[in-house]
């Protein structure tokens, strides 16, 4: 899974969209991330695509496999109810500035920005990631 989240960029692009469904949830990049040569450096944009990261079969609902982090411009920092953000569309439209993989507890790490806050979204029980 690392090797397949890594064969792209991430960093100055943009979530335009986010779907969490019961054993996943998909990230979609309307204007693209970026395909990385050989040393791992980008070179261009891909077309429109979507992230898919699958949960394993313990996770019953999507929304307990993720934890959201609220930095706030002054550096303050709170847990957020991630259902809750979700129908309010808090996770579209979000410039990416890192992704981290740890794979303690296959963990995945977006930290993103959206106005004048940082979202940190932790990601965990990932199986696999899907690229289309």
């Amino acid at each position: 899974m690392n090797t397949k989240l890594f064969k792209y960029g991430y960093h100055d692009t943009t979530i335009s969209e986010t779907i969490i469904e019961n054993n996943k949830v998909k990230f979609i990049f309307n204007k693209g991330i970026y395909n990385l040569d050989d040393s791992g450096n980008e070179t261009s944009l891909t077309g429109p695509c979507t992230l898919t990261i699958l949960f394993d079969s313990n996770v019953e609902n999507a929304f307990d496999a993720i934890i959201v982090t609220i930095v706030k411009k002054k550096n303050s920092t709170f847990m957020a109810d991630v259902e809750k953000l979700y129908q309010k569309n808090a996770f579209n439209n979000l410039e990416v500035s890192d992704v981290y993989f740890s794979k303690f507890n296959n963990t995945i790490l977006l930290d993103v920005g959206k106005d004048d806050y940082k979202l940190l979204l932790y990601v965990s029980n990932c199986i696999d990631v899907l690229f289309d």
